[in-house]
Protein backbone atom coordinates (compact mmCIF):
# COMPACT_ATOMS: atom_id res chain seq x y z
CA UNK A 1 0.00 0.00 0.00
CA UNK A 2 1.88 3.12 -0.98
CA UNK A 3 2.16 5.91 2.15
CA UNK A 4 0.23 9.04 1.21
CA UNK A 5 2.64 11.90 2.01
CA UNK A 6 0.60 14.68 4.55
CA UNK A 7 0.00 18.17 2.59
CA UNK A 8 0.33 20.92 4.78
CA UNK A 9 -2.81 23.11 5.17
CA UNK A 10 -2.42 25.32 2.14
CA UNK A 11 -3.95 28.64 4.27
CA UNK A 12 -1.00 28.54 6.42
CA UNK A 13 1.65 28.00 3.84
CA UNK A 14 0.40 30.70 1.04
CA UNK A 15 -1.58 33.59 0.65
CA UNK A 16 -4.15 34.84 -2.29
CA UNK A 17 -6.74 32.45 -1.53
CA UNK A 18 -9.49 31.38 -0.23
CA UNK A 19 -13.00 29.68 0.22
CA UNK A 20 -15.26 33.04 -1.49
CA UNK A 21 -16.47 32.46 -4.65
CA UNK A 22 -14.28 33.42 -7.06
CA UNK A 23 -11.36 33.04 -4.30
CA UNK A 24 -9.36 30.33 -6.35
CA UNK A 25 -8.83 27.73 -3.00
CA UNK A 26 -6.57 25.08 -4.30
CA UNK A 27 -7.65 21.45 -3.02
CA UNK A 28 -5.10 19.16 -4.46
CA UNK A 29 -1.43 19.10 -6.11
CA UNK A 30 -3.14 19.88 -9.93
CA UNK A 31 -4.60 22.91 -8.12
CA UNK A 32 -1.23 23.94 -6.74
CA UNK A 33 0.50 23.10 -10.01
CA UNK A 34 -1.89 25.29 -12.17
CA UNK A 35 -1.63 27.99 -9.89
CA UNK A 36 2.29 28.05 -9.99
CA UNK A 37 1.98 28.25 -13.45
CA UNK A 38 -0.37 30.76 -13.89
CA UNK A 39 0.65 33.31 -10.98
CA UNK A 40 4.56 32.69 -11.70
CA UNK A 41 5.02 31.47 -7.73
CA UNK A 42 2.82 31.96 -5.23
CA UNK A 43 3.10 34.57 -2.77
CA UNK A 44 4.17 32.55 1.35
CA UNK A 45 1.95 33.25 4.42
CA UNK A 46 3.65 35.37 7.21
CA UNK A 47 3.79 32.00 9.30
CA UNK A 48 5.98 30.57 6.03
CA UNK A 49 7.63 33.87 5.85
CA UNK A 50 9.13 33.41 9.05
CA UNK A 51 10.18 29.84 8.86
CA UNK A 52 12.42 31.00 6.46
CA UNK A 53 13.90 33.66 8.71
CA UNK A 54 14.17 31.88 10.94
CA UNK A 55 16.41 29.20 9.50
CA UNK A 56 18.29 31.61 7.31
CA UNK A 57 18.61 34.50 9.73
CA UNK A 58 18.86 32.84 13.41
CA UNK A 59 20.20 29.35 11.99
CA UNK A 60 17.50 27.37 13.94
CA UNK A 61 16.73 23.76 12.46
CA UNK A 62 13.95 23.06 10.58
CA UNK A 63 11.97 21.27 12.84
CA UNK A 64 12.88 24.04 15.36
CA UNK A 65 11.72 27.15 13.33
CA UNK A 66 8.31 25.14 12.35
CA UNK A 67 7.53 24.90 15.76
CA UNK A 68 8.13 28.38 16.50
CA UNK A 69 6.75 29.84 13.14
CA UNK A 70 3.72 27.87 13.18
CA UNK A 71 2.61 27.84 17.14
CA UNK A 72 -0.78 29.28 17.50
CA UNK A 73 -1.94 30.91 21.02
CA UNK A 74 -5.40 29.57 22.13
CA UNK A 75 -8.14 31.86 23.55
CA UNK A 76 -6.31 31.21 27.27
CA UNK A 77 -3.18 32.23 26.12
CA UNK A 78 -1.47 29.22 25.88
CA UNK A 79 0.72 28.07 23.29
CA UNK A 80 -0.06 24.96 20.68
CA UNK A 81 2.75 23.93 19.61
CA UNK A 82 2.07 21.75 16.02
CA UNK A 83 2.04 18.10 15.27
CA UNK A 84 5.23 16.25 14.05
CA UNK A 85 7.34 19.85 13.53
CA UNK A 86 10.16 17.77 12.32
CA UNK A 87 7.90 15.70 9.28
CA UNK A 88 5.98 18.98 8.69
CA UNK A 89 9.60 21.00 8.02
CA UNK A 90 10.68 18.87 5.52
CA UNK A 91 7.47 18.54 3.51
CA UNK A 92 7.62 22.38 3.71
CA UNK A 93 11.48 22.37 2.73
CA UNK A 94 10.23 21.18 -0.77
CA UNK A 95 8.27 23.27 -1.49
CA UNK A 96 9.80 25.46 -4.69
CA UNK A 97 8.51 28.56 -3.01
CA UNK A 98 10.04 28.29 0.16
CA UNK A 99 13.87 26.57 -1.54
CA UNK A 100 13.29 30.11 -3.49
CA UNK A 101 12.51 32.37 -0.44
CA UNK A 102 15.66 30.52 1.21
CA UNK A 103 18.25 30.97 -1.55
CA UNK A 104 16.63 35.11 -2.21
CA UNK A 105 17.28 35.67 2.08
CA UNK A 106 21.04 33.84 1.81
CA UNK A 107 22.00 35.82 -1.01
CA UNK A 108 20.94 38.53 0.44
CA UNK A 109 22.79 38.09 3.69
CA UNK A 110 25.94 37.20 1.68
CA UNK A 111 25.62 40.98 0.08
CA UNK A 112 25.76 42.23 3.79
CA UNK A 113 28.64 40.47 5.02
CA UNK A 114 30.97 41.17 1.61
CA UNK A 115 34.18 43.38 2.65
CA UNK A 116 35.44 45.67 -0.17
CA UNK A 117 39.32 45.91 -0.33
CA UNK A 118 38.75 49.75 0.00
CA UNK A 119 37.44 48.80 3.71
CA UNK A 120 40.29 46.43 4.49
CA UNK A 121 42.56 48.77 3.47
CA UNK A 122 41.49 51.41 5.77
CA UNK A 123 41.28 49.36 8.22
CA UNK A 124 45.15 48.21 7.52
CA UNK A 125 45.88 52.56 7.33
CA UNK A 126 44.08 52.63 10.48
CA UNK A 127 46.09 50.23 12.41
CA UNK A 128 49.59 51.11 11.15
CA UNK A 129 48.81 55.15 11.62
CA UNK A 130 47.70 54.40 15.43
CA UNK A 131 49.86 55.74 17.60
CA UNK A 132 48.38 53.73 20.42
CA UNK A 133 48.92 50.72 18.58
CA UNK A 134 51.64 48.03 19.83
CA UNK A 135 54.40 48.23 17.12
CA UNK A 136 54.50 44.78 16.62
CA UNK A 137 50.79 45.53 15.13
CA UNK A 138 51.60 48.55 13.14
CA UNK A 139 54.31 46.73 10.94
CA UNK A 140 51.98 42.85 10.95
CA UNK A 141 49.20 45.75 9.48
CA UNK A 142 52.06 47.58 7.04
CA UNK A 143 53.06 43.98 5.89
CA UNK A 144 49.25 42.76 4.76
CA UNK A 145 49.02 46.32 3.30
CA UNK A 146 51.90 45.73 1.02
CA UNK A 147 50.96 42.25 0.23
CA UNK A 148 47.18 43.41 -0.32
CA UNK A 149 48.98 46.46 -2.89
CA UNK A 150 51.17 43.83 -4.55
CA UNK A 151 54.64 45.49 -3.40
CA UNK A 152 56.07 42.50 -1.76
CA UNK A 153 55.00 40.48 -5.18
CA UNK A 154 58.03 38.25 -6.36
CA UNK A 155 58.32 37.87 -10.49
CA UNK A 156 56.56 34.78 -11.26
CA UNK A 157 58.55 31.90 -12.35
CA UNK A 158 57.94 29.37 -14.55
CA UNK A 159 56.90 26.26 -13.01
CA UNK A 160 59.68 23.87 -13.44
CA UNK A 161 62.28 25.87 -14.28
CA UNK A 162 65.69 25.31 -13.08
CA UNK A 163 67.33 27.35 -10.64
CA UNK A 164 71.43 27.85 -10.86
CA UNK A 165 73.04 28.49 -7.70
CA UNK A 166 76.81 29.50 -7.51
CA UNK A 167 78.44 28.70 -4.22
CA UNK A 168 82.03 29.32 -3.38
CA UNK A 169 82.98 25.61 -2.73
CA UNK A 170 82.03 22.23 -4.38
CA UNK A 171 79.34 20.17 -2.11
CA UNK A 172 80.68 16.55 -1.51
CA UNK A 173 78.11 14.32 -3.35
CA UNK A 174 75.63 12.42 -1.10
CA UNK A 175 75.23 9.03 -1.88
CA UNK A 176 75.29 5.49 -0.17
CA UNK A 177 78.06 5.09 2.63
CA UNK A 178 78.55 2.71 5.20
CA UNK A 179 78.54 3.43 8.87
CA UNK A 180 80.46 2.18 10.67
CA UNK A 181 79.64 1.71 15.15
CA UNK A 182 82.83 2.63 16.69
CA UNK A 183 81.11 1.72 20.67
CA UNK A 184 80.22 -1.60 21.97
CA UNK A 185 76.89 -2.16 22.03
CA UNK A 186 74.73 -1.09 25.27
CA UNK A 187 73.97 -5.10 26.14
CA UNK A 188 77.30 -6.41 26.74
CA UNK A 189 78.38 -2.81 28.40
CA UNK A 190 75.72 -3.28 30.72
CA UNK A 191 76.36 -7.12 31.73
CA UNK A 192 79.89 -6.56 32.20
Amino acid sequence: MAEKEVILPFDQVYLGHSDEIGGGHLEDATDVTLARENENGLLLSPEAEKFVTLITLHGLLPSEAYTQAFAQEDEYGKLIVPDMPAYQARVLLRLPEIKEAIEQQRAEIRSWTKTSVEEVEMTHRRIMMDPNAKHSDRIAAGKALSALRGFDAQPDMLQGATIIMQMPFTPKALGHQAVTIEHQPLDKAVNE
